[in-house]
């Protein structure tokens, strides 16, 4: 491998590793809002439902794009988040609950 091909591999490495850090991080930030506010949703549940807000994934198509082992996906849980967020009873009791 010549020298620019492995600088470039370095730096897609650097680049993968800070978005990582970066999206953990987020995640970590949500998860510390709801709980601050009595949601009981965690922040990588919040990242997932707005991914599927946008388009249908499958369960490994979830944990590519999140960086997660499938089996850490509590889909229980997921399908609870979604009926919580989409029932507009229950949005009012997450409004009430964030004051």
């Amino acid at each position: 491998m010549d020298a620019e091909r492995k600088h470039f591999f370095l730096m897609t490495v650097e680049i993968r590793i800070l978005t990582a850090l970066l999206s953990r991080t987020a995640f970590r930030a949500f998860g510390d809002h709801f709980a601050a506010h009595n949601v009981e949703i965690s922040g990588i549940h919040y990242g997932i439902l707005r991914a599927l807000s946008h388009q249908s994934y499958t369960i490994s198509d979830l944990s590519r794009r999140f960086m997660l082992d499938p089996s850490t996906l509590d889909v229980s849980a997921l399908v609870w988040a979604r009926s919580v967020l989409v029932s507009e009873a229950a949005l009012v009791q997450v409004k009430e609950r964030a004051r």
